[in-house]
Formats: C-alpha cells, structure tokens, sequence
C-alpha cells in the first residue's frame, strides 16, 4: 500500500512538473495578452480624451508616416506624479503585490484587499 502511494505521488508530481513546463514554453513563445475592457484615457498636452470599448480590441499606435507613437497603458497612476505604476513583485500565498512608479520609484505594497 505504501508503494502504491510512493508511485502514485512520484507520477502526479511528475506529471505536474511536466504542465508546468508546457505552461512556461508557451509563454515564452507567445507572450502574455492582455485584454482591455472599459474606459481607456488618451493624455495630451491639451487635455484628455476618454474612450469606452465595451470588447476587446488591439490597440497599435502609430503617428504619420507609420511611425510609432509613443504609448503609455496603465492599471493605475502613481499617487504621488501621476506616473505608470507597474506590479514588481507578486506573493502567489497571499495575493499581495507590489507596485512601483516607473516615474519616480515610489513603492506601492497592497495587499490583498486593496491592490488595484
């Protein structure tokens, strides 16, 4: 009984260790999409303008000439600039991720309540 239970164990690790790998390949390979829904802010010198998208669409900027504009998507501004705040460091235990401006460096650590 307590073979079976060795071998059994041993193979559903096995097994597990193998999805994890497949899952990291493909996203090596294809990259993470992130699929926006809602209001979306368009900041200029002059003012903003806000856009709704009830589905998910792929948004590519470009200026004249096909050009590349520069861009800047964010879950949510800084409180202290106003800049982009990134998620840095995640705890897969407990929920709690860490933010940091890529403005001016301010931290953000939510936890699990609280992260935007």
């Amino acid at each position: 009984m307590k073979q079976i239970a060795t071998v059994t164990a041993t193979i559903v690790v096995i097994f597990l260790l193998i999805g994890i790998l497949v899952a990291l390949i493909h996203v090596s390979r294809t990259g993470i999409t992130i699929n926006v829904t809602g209001k979306v802010g368009l900041e200029n010198a002059a003012g903003g303008i806000d856009l709704s998208m009830p589905n998910p669409v792929n948004l590519i900027a470009t200026g004249p000439e096909n050009k590349p504009v520069p861009a800047d998507l964010s879950v949510f501004r800084c409180p202290k600039c106003g800049g982009t705040m990134l998620p840095v460091k995640v705890n897969m235990l407990t929920g709690d991720i860490t933010w940091k401006c890529t403005e001016c460096g301010y931290t953000l650590k939510g936890d699990n309540d609280k992260s935007p």
